[in-house]
C-alpha cells in the first residue's frame, strides 16, 4: 500500500491531464519497482497543469481571425525513446528516408519552438506542411469522421495559460475555438458521425466527461460525479462512451450511454484498468490491467460478460489497438526487456513482434485497410513520425527532420 502511495504520488495528475500512453508506462515501470521493493523513480518532466475549482458557463464559440500575441515559452522535452526496426533487419539511423507511400494522408505535431505546431503529410510521403497558424502549443489533432476538419487541443502558453479545444479545416482555415474556460479541455474525440464531441474537462473542480455538438454549443456535463472521470472513447455506433473512472478508488473501464445515462463499471476489480478500444462492430472492449500482478492485455464484452487474458505474459503489455477489421490487436510490450509493437490475433493467439529495439515507440494508429501503422519513434535522441507493414517490413522515417514529432493521426479512407 505504503509503494502504491508513492507511486501515485509520483505520477500524480499526468495520467488525467496529458499523455497518457507515457503515464501508463511509468505506471507500469513503477509497478514494476515496487514488486522488487524500490519505492522511488525518477520520472521525466512534462507539461504541467494547474486546477483550478472556478465554474464558468461555456461561452459561443469563436472564430480565431489573428494570432496571440503572447510571449511563448519553451517546451519541455520528451523523452520519446524508439528504434523501429523488423527483428532481422539493421537499419542505422542514418539510412533511413521518407519513402513512398500509398496511405491517406496523416497530421502530426512538431517541435516548432518555441511552440508546437500541427503538420499535414502528403500521401506520398515526401514533404510536410505546416497547417497551423497558431503560434503556441498545440497537441492531439484528429481527423474528423468526414476528412474535412482537424481537432486539436491548445494553449497559447506553457505557463499562465488555460488549454482548450480548437477545431480547423484541413487546410489550416477558420480556426476556432470551441471551449474558453479557465480550466483544462482536453482528450477531445469525434463522434462516429462527426457530430459531437466528447472531452475532458476539470471546470468543474474535478476531471468529467463532457459532450458538445461539433460547433462548440451544448456542453454538457455527462458523467456528473465527484471522482476524477478521464479519456472519453466513443463506440462505434456513437450510442455509448467508454471512459476511466475513478469513483470506485482505482482506475476502472466504464462505459454509459451517450446522453450520460446508465454508467456501467465493466473492469471491476482492485487492480489498475486502463487503455480502453472498442473492437469495430462494437461488441468488445479490449484494455490493459495490471490485475495479475503486471500488466496485461485483457478483452471484455461490451456488456460486462466474459473476461478473458489474451496476452497473459510475465511481461508488461499495454495500449491495445483494434485492427479495422477486427481480426487483429496491436499493443506495446516489454517482454522482450524493452517497449516494442507487438501484434496478436484477437484471440490472443499468433503473438509477432515487430518492432525490435532497445527503446520505445509510442501512439501507434492503424491505416484504414489494416495494412499498416504509424507510429512515433525516437532516432539519434528524437521523436519522428514512422511506419511499418503489418509483417513488420518496409520501415520508414516519414519526416525525418531536425525537431521533435509526435501524435500521428491517418485521415479517414
Amino acid at each position: 500500500m505504503i509503494c502504491r502511495i508513492k507511486l501515485y504520488q509520483q505520477v500524480g495528475y499526468l495520467r488525467i491531464r496529458k499523455y497518457p500512453l507515457i503515464t501508463w508506462i511509468l505506471l507500469a515501470i513503477l509497478l514494476t519497482s515496487c514488486r522488487q521493493g524500490t519505492t522511488s523513480v525518477a520520472i521525466p518532466t512534462l507539461i504541467a497543469t494547474q486546477k483550478i475549482t472556478e465554474t464558468r458557463t461555456p461561452v459561443p464559440t469563436k472564430t480565431i481571425n489573428s494570432l496571440p500575441t503572447e510571449t511563448l515559452f519553451p517546451t519541455p522535452k520528451e523523452t520519446l525513446l524508439a528504434s523501429p526496426t523488423k527483428p532481422d533487419t539493421s537499419l542505422p539511423a542514418a539510412t533511413i528516408t521518407p519513402k513512398v507511400l500509398n496511405v491517406s494522408p496523416i497530421v502530426f505535431c512538431r517541435d516548432t519552438a518555441p511552440g508546437i505546431g500541427v503538420f499535414f503529410l502528403s500521401t506520398d510521403g515526401s514533404q510536410a506542411t505546416k497547417i497551423s497558424s497558431l503560434t503556441g502549443f498545440h497537441d492531439s489533432p484528429l481527423w474528423s469522421p468526414d476528412g474535412r476538419q482537424i481537432l486539436f487541443v491548445y494553449r497559447a502558453q506553457i505557463e499562465r495559460s488555460n488549454v482548450d479545444i480548437y477545431v480547423m479545416n484541413k487546410d489550416g482555415s477558420d480556426v476556432t475555438r470551441l471551449t474558453d474556460h479557465s480550466d483544462t479541455d482536453s482528450f477531445p474525440q469525434w463522434s462516429p458521425d462527426g457530430t459531437r464531441i466528447a472531452f475532458t474537462s476539470s471546470r468543474d473542480g474535478n476531471d468529467e466527461i463532457y459532450l458538445m455538438s461539433a460547433d462548440g454549443n451544448g456542453q454538457t456535463n455527462l458523467s456528473l460525479n465527484p471522482a476524477q472521470d478521464t479519456l472519453p472513447n466513443w463506440s462505434p455506433d456513437g450510442t455509448k462512451i467508454a471512459f476511466i473512472s475513478y469513483r470506485d478508488g482505482n482506475e476502472e473501464i466504464y462505459v454509459m450511454s451517450a446522453d450520460g445515462s446508465k454508467p456501467i463499471n465493466l473492469s471491476n476489480n482492485p487492480g489498475m484498468d486502463y487503455g480502453s478500444s472498442w473492437s469495430p462492430d462494437g461488441m468488445k472492449i479490449a484494455f490493459a490491467s495490471d490485475r495479475v500482478g503486471n500488466n496485461d492485455i485483457f478483452v471484455i464484452n461490451a456488456d460486462g460478460g466474459s473476461m478473458i487474458n489474451l496476452s497473459n505474459y510475465p511481461g508488461s503489455d499495454w495500449y491495445p489497438k483494434w485492427s479495422p477489421d477486427g481480426n487483429r490487436i496491436a499493443f506495446l510490450s516489454d517482454r522482450e526487456g524493452f517497449i516494442d509493437i507487438y501484434l496478436m490475433n484477437a484471440d490472443g493467439s499468433g503473438v509477432t513482434r515487430l518492432t525490435d529495439s532497445p527503446q520505445i515507440e509510442l501512439d501507434l494508429t492503424w491505416s484504414a485497410d489494416g495494412s499498416q501503422i504509424v507510429f512515433s519513434s525516437d532516432q539519434a535522441g528524437k521523436s519522428d513520425i514512422f511506419i511499418l507493414n503489418t509483417d513488420g517490413s518496409g520501415v520508414s522515417n516519414l519526416t525525418n527532420s531536425p525537431e521533435n514529432e509526435m501524435n500521428p493521426d491517418w485521415a479517414p479512407p
